[in-house]
C-alpha cells in the first residue's frame, strides 16, 4: 500500500463536500504534499495550515470563517490516512 495518500483515502468525503469542495481539496493535496516531508508533525500541521489560510484568503474568503472547520478535518483525515496505513 505504499501508493496510499491522504488525498486517496479522503477523496469519497471531499467529493461529498458541498460549500468548500476546494478549501478541503487544499488542504488534502498540502497534506500529501507535507506528508513526503521529514518535518514533525506539529510542523507539517503548521505548514499545512498556512498553505491553506495563504489559498482561502487567495480566494476572497474569510479565514476565521474557516480555520476552526480546517483544523478539525486536517486532524481527521490524519487519523483516518493512518488506520488505513496500518
Amino acid at each position: 500500500m505504499s501508493d496510499l495518500t491522504i488525498t486517496a483515502t479522503l477523496s469519497q468525503i471531499v467529493n461529498a463536500v458541498d460549500v468548500g469542495r476546494e478549501i478541503y481539496q487544499t488542504a488534502v493535496n498540502a497534506m500529501d504534499a507535507a506528508e513526503r516531508e521529514k518535518e514533525s508533525g506539529a510542523d507539517k500541521k503548521a505548514w499545512v495550515l498556512a498553505f491553506v489560510k495563504s489559498f482561502v484568503n487567495d480566494i476572497g474568503d474569510n479565514w476565521e470563517r474557516w480555520a476552526k472547520v480546517i483544523i478539525t478535518f486536517i486532524d481527521f483525515a490524519k487519523s483516518v490516512f493512518n488506520s488505513k496505513r496500518g
